[in-house]
């Protein structure tokens, strides 16, 4: 069939007046690319479900799509015995987040499933919450997260709360092209069922006791438009561990997401509003939730100004905390985790913890999977991946930004009450494991070329490698497509190029030993987003401290800005190796 065959088909079972009249509107002007767009290439779930801009046509999210991925789910479960159990059915608060949970809800009641549904809009994290609290068979959750305004997701989690992998994504992906019009399908919205208050009230239970180490912690907080700041409220405020002070232009929910080019706290400017408040209000941390409250960003006053912490310093900050506390406990065989691409620092700071290191694939979806298949006596105590996810709960199977919030806030109580800052116990850190920083990068591939330009790069980096790059030589590289015999096996088989570096040229030649900065080693690896048209680069290096910087706080900014200069030529030069924009 012709891409205006498809097109016209569509639009005979689209139920969404607004995008028929966008698919209408598109006929009429004859635009075929803008048609091959929304036709060519239908969603796939990938690292977070099903994600993309809101649109007509099978390559974009709209209610059509959504209501198939609904069918679809609702005749999985039943192929699978799963339809006794309830489904949970939660959303964000961009604009057709509730429409599209609610066709949600309506199609899998009229297929007979129980549906329990969220009302209003609501963090991420409650619904993977919810779906093991509930015995659930499968959540939904419609969110894009931090993605730019213009688009929407649709993430499901698979009957142990966990974000599905094959082959529930390869089954329902199928069933989606067996669904019936979404214009004529059985609709029973009056059967589904609000969720109660009372399974808000036992998320937050665990952290209803009011700690001890002194008086509230001054914190800075922004949900970035989301739907985070009543959580943090309840968890951090109510509960005495914080006195939070909220950047009003962001404090409300809103999907369009006005005072930020993109909602995600990595992205550079997006947290100048939070840091100029922390700085007026004198603030001792500042917290920054995504919109849909599952990521968590972590900045601190450092040497006479404002630093966001990268999702690895945060993450060894809370591993450590929490494996102190978990040998407090008595636990005997720790386990922490963190996906691949994330810093090799881990391995150290876990090792002295008598703490295993399970690496799992990108994306909380593997990463919660850590804790089901644990060896005898282990205990599951805390994962994360660099891109600011944390997993500290084990009701939550997922990323929660709001109990990394917690546990943050807790640690930093703690070392106050030590007469310590995080800064300086970041200090500590690096005196024992050396100056780590990271350094990713994203180079954007948009329009029709970027698919492309993404594989040939890929490609590119396979068949030949400069040398070294910045500097510090490549010493071994590793394909995780074929080289089975150099990757963990459980791994399997994907997309990453692994790039490891040794000691920067310049060591060799220095008598006198290496000086505070020098590149001691780091690895590069490379794949594509699954979730945006990026490929991404991340670089970990690992520098000399020297005793003189350890002494002095002031100095380290400088030092770790050296590395991270450092790190920006060597992705600069990989880049340019690769025929990328840099």
């Amino acid at each position: 069939m012709t891409i205006e065959g498809l097109a016209r088909h569509w639009l005979e079972t689209d139920p969404d007046p607004v995008t028929r009249a966008e698919l209408q509107q598109l006929l009429d002007a004859g635009d075929e690319g803008a048609l091959r767009a929304r036709f060519e290439a239908p969603l796939e779930f990938g690292t977070a479900g099903l994600r993309g801009p809101v649109g007509a046509g099978p390559a974009r999210m709209n209610r059509a799509v959504v209501r198939q991925a609904a069918w679809a789910l609702g005749a999985f479960l039943k192929e699978e015995g799963l339809a006794g159990r309830p489904v949970i059915v939660g959303f964000d608060a961009r604009p057709t987040s509730h429409g599209f949970a609610q066709d949600t809800a309506a199609v899998l009641s009229g297929q007979g499933l129980t549906v329990q549904y969220f009302e209003e809009p609501c963090p991420t994290p409650w619904v993977a919450y919810a779906c093991r609290a509930l015995g659930a068979a499968a959540g939904v959750v419609v969110t894009a997260s931090h993605n730019p305004a213009e688009d929407n997701g649709y993430k499901v989690y698979d009957d142990r709360g966990v974000q599905i992998v094959a082959p529930w994504d390869v089954r329902i992906r199928a069933l989606m092209d067996q669904a019936p019009a979404p214009n004529a399908m059985a609709l029973a919205p009056e059967r589904a069922r609000p969720i109660g208050q009372e399974l808000i009230d036992a998320y937050f239970a665990p952290w209803s006791a009011v700690p001890t180490e002194g008086a509230p912690l001054r914190v800075a907080y922004t949900p970035l438009h989301g739907v985070g700041l009543r959580s943090i409220r309840r968890a951090l405020e109510a509960t005495g561990r914080a006195e939070l002070v909220v950047v009003a232009e962001q404090a409300e929910p809103d999907g369009f997401f006005p005072t930020v080019r993109f909602p995600n706290p990595e992205e550079p400017g997006t947290l100048d509003a939070l840091l100029a408040l922390a700085s007026r209000a004198g603030c001792e941390l500042a917290l920054a939730n995504d919109p849909d409250a599952d990521r968590l960003a972590v900045c601190i006053p450092e040497g006479g100004v404002w630093r966001r912490l990268s999702g690895d310093e945060v993450g060894i900050l809370l591993a450590d905390h929490l494996l102190t506390a978990a040998a407090r406990a008595g636990v005997q065989a720790p386990v922490v985790s963190s996906s691949i691409v994330s810093s090799p620092w881990l391995d150290e700071v876990a090792a002295s913890h008598g703490a295993r290191v399970a690496r799992s694939l990108t994306g909380f979806k593997w990463l919660c999977r850590v804790p089901e298949s644990l060896g005898e006596g282990e205990r599951f105590v805390f994962g994360y991946e660099e891109a600011l996810g944390y997993a500290a709960d084990e009701r939550v199977r997922d990323k929660d930004g709001i109990g990394a919030a917690v546990r943050f806030v807790d640690l930093a109580r703690s070392l106050r009450a030590q007469g310590l800052t995080i800064a300086q116990r970041l200090v500590s850190l690096f005196e024992r494991f050396g100056l780590w920083v990271s350094c990713p990068m994203s180079v954007r591939l948009t329009g029709a070329e970027g698919p492309r330009q993404m594989r040939g790069a890929l490609e590119q980096l396979r068949r030949a490698r400069p040398p070294a790059l910045g500097g510090v030589p490549i010493v071994d590289f590793v394909d995780y497509a074929t080289g089975a015999e150099r990757r963990p096996t459980y791994l399997g088989t994907q997309d990453l190029l692994q790039l490891e570096l040794g000691a920067a040229n310049e060591i060799a030649s220095d008598v006198d030993g290496p000086e505070p900065g020098a590149v001691l080693g780091g690895r590069i690896l490379v794949r594509p987003s699954g979730t945006e048209p990026k490929l991404k680069l991340y670089i970990h290096l690992r520098g000399h401290l020297g005793a003189s910087v350890a002494d002095d706080e002031r100095g380290l900014p400088a030092l770790r800005a050296s590395l991270e200069g450092r790190g920006a030529r060597i992705g600069a030069e990989l880049c340019a190796a690769l025929g990328l924009p840099s």
